[in-house]
């Protein structure tokens, strides 16, 4: 009797339901299968943007690398034409008036001595009462280290205008040392940066050794001349792809790179909301192919089991 009562009581599930529930239980697999490819999609997706951020940031400071080498060459070559002897203070400044006129990008050159006295500047005529270089500190360090160093951005004395200053040392007959120095506008990074074409979306920016942005391909008028924020600052020699806000408040992924010996960094970034809209049509495709699949199955089951 109590045998009777159990099997009385058991729930009991037709044919249709048994192959309905047997069609979800045979696409279960599939949809786990489906669930891991997408979070494997999505970690290779951010590996690969990583991966560009470091090629295109590493681009952006070989570029700014090779502008200002390029430009110290040039200086070492006007140096090097001098008699170590005795210098022709005339023929330096039309030698250097020269190449200033050649280069679009170069402001003036000028002569400096340890105590910031401008002994020429292409700018003015030679002979000119100068005032003294807006920047002391660079034009020493070349001095006190022996080797071309770039400055980090100053107010011009003589046109009072942002420019950046390249210096090399130049040794004139004893105890005599100068620094042959170029300025250089914020406008020649800002074609270098521009000339790398990043991804649509993406942005470059220069930054000094001061936390300064000397150059940035997005909204620069809002950016040049002004401090980049603590946390950029606090990581500039991390190797790793990093998340934060930029100026703005937008959420972005960056990565910073040295700009070779120049005490220079390079930003690359690309916001999030770009990285998330292609990884948004994705995945809403690959769920509409998952849902389309269950469906037809449980159809298919649900025709069958009729049809049975």
């Amino acid at each position: 009797m109590a045998r009777f009562k159990r099997t009385r009581n058991t729930p009991t599930m037709g044919v249709r339901g048994w192959l309905l529930l047997l069609a979800l239980v045979a696409g279960l697999p599939t949809t786990l299968f489906s669930v891991f490819a997408m979070v494997e999609h999505m970690r290779a997706q951010q590996e690969k943007t990583d991966a560009e951020l470091h090629r295109q940031v590493l681009a952006v400071t070989q570029a700014v690398d090779a502008e200002l080498s390029a430009k110290a060459a040039m200086l070492h070559a006007l140096a090097a034409s001098q008699d170590s002897e005795r210098m022709d203070i005339g023929q330096l400044y039309r030698q250097a008036k020269g190449v200033g006129s050649v280069h679009r990008e170069v402001q003036s050159l000028a002569l400096v001595d340890h105590d910031g006295n401008q002994i020429f500047n292409t700018w003015e005529p030679l002979g000119v009462a100068l005032p003294p270089t807006g920047d002391l500190a660079s034009a020493r360090r070349a001095l006190d280290e022996d080797r071309p160093v770039a400055s980090d951005l100053f107010q011009g004395s003589i046109l009072h205008q942002p420019v950046t200053a390249l210096g090399v040392p130049m040794q004139v007959s004893r105890g005599h040392r100068y620094v042959l120095r170029m300025y250089i506008g914020v406008a020649a990074y800002a074609r270098v940066l521009e000339a790398e074409r990043l991804p649509e979306g993406w942005a470059a920016k220069l930054v000094d050794g001061q936390g300064t942005i000397l150059a940035r391909t997005l909204l620069p008028e809002l950016a040049v001349g002004k401090s980049v924020g603590p946390r950029l600052r606090d990581v500039f020699h991390s190797s790793e792809v990093m998340e934060a806000e930029n100026r703005e408040g937008v959420p972005v992924r960056f990565a910073v790179a040295p700009v070779g010996g120049w005490g220079w960094h390079a930003v690359v970034q690309v916001p999030m909301t770009t990285l998330q809209s292609a990884m948004r049509g994705y995945l809403l495709r690959l769920a509409g192919i998952g849902g389309a699949c269950i469906v037809v199955g449980v159809a298919g089951a649900w025709l069958l089991s009729r049809r049975f």
